[in-house]
């Protein structure tokens, strides 16, 4: 199992609270942040060309959002770090990988999206028990529990930002960014239920 303990996988011998997958070595080179007995370990099973930090990083990525890791390990990741298996074949890695870029590219926000709105100026956000989110008492989004109920950890990411902004003006970029959120949301939930 990888224990993804920072300081065991890493060549700092620091606590830290940022991980970069690469460090710049005393002869300013860039290198990789992960210990060689890490790496090697991936090298065993899958050989030299499917390993890269970001591939790496991605197969871990995909783990830590699996619903089905979630669910068996809830109760140990609230009090320790989270443990991930080393993968056991290639197809495995590499699909878990693809996954975790997935991910990753959803939760950067990093893909282009083109909006299915037309709002203008002043906007004022308000939700009711149906679970509609009304901008200018207009329903602008129909969501469903599985999105209300999306988590980061405690936090209800959709319910804790909209409650932020009850009844303020919002900028269209505002609205955007929560039309952008609701999809991330949609799409996040459908990876982690694939297996």
């Amino acid at each position: 199992m990888i224990l993804w303990n920072i300081i065991k996988i890493l060549k700092g011998k620091q606590a830290v609270h940022s991980a970069p997958l690469y460090i710049l070595n005393d002869q300013n080179k860039i290198e990789s942040n992960f210990k060689e007995e890490f790496i090697n370990e991936f090298k065993r099973t899958l050989g030299d060309e499917f390993i890269s930090n970001e591939n790496i990083f991605a197969y871990i990525y995909a783990y830590l959002n699996n619903i089905n890791y979630i669910d068996n390990y809830n109760d140990l990741l609230k009090q320790n770090y989270p443990r991930v298996p080393y993968p056991c074949s290639k197809e495995e890695y590499e699909w878990m990988v693809s996954k975790g870029a997935k991910l990753i590219q959803l939760h950067l926000f990093d893909f282009d999206f083109e909006s299915k709105l037309n709002v203008n100026n002043p906007l004022k956000i308000n939700v009711k028990n149906d679970m509609k989110i009304y901008v200018n008492n207009d329903v602008l989004f129909n969501t469903n529990n599985d999105i209300w109920e999306f988590k980061i950890g405690a936090c209800k990411v959709l319910s804790n930002w909209i409650k932020a902004r009850i009844d303020e003006e919002l900028s269209i970029e505002d609205i955007l960014y929560l039309e952008k959120m609701i999809f991330v949301i949609e799409e996040t939930i459908k990876l982690k239920k694939e297996n």
